[in-house]
C-alpha cells in the first residue's frame, strides 16, 4: 500500500532515485548511514500525484 492509498499496476517503467551516504570509523567499520529517497517523484510516476 502506498502513502496515497492503493494504486493499480500500470505496466510502466519507473525511476527510483535514492542517495546512500556512509560514514566509517578509523578501523573501517560502518558507524552511520544516511538514506535520502525521492518518494514524491516515484509516486508521481505511479499516477498518485495530487492524492
Amino acid at each position: 500500500m502506498s502513502p496515497a492509498g492503493p494504486l493499480p499496476p500500470n505496466g510502466r517503467r519507473v525511476i527510483f532515485d535514492l542517495i546512500n551516504i556512509f560514514r566509517f570509523d578509523d578501523q573501517g567499520r560502518l558507524v552511520e548511514e544516511w538514506v535520502r529517497t525521492d518518494y514524491r517523484s516515484f509516486l508521481r510516476q505511479l499516477g498518485a500525484e495530487g492524492r
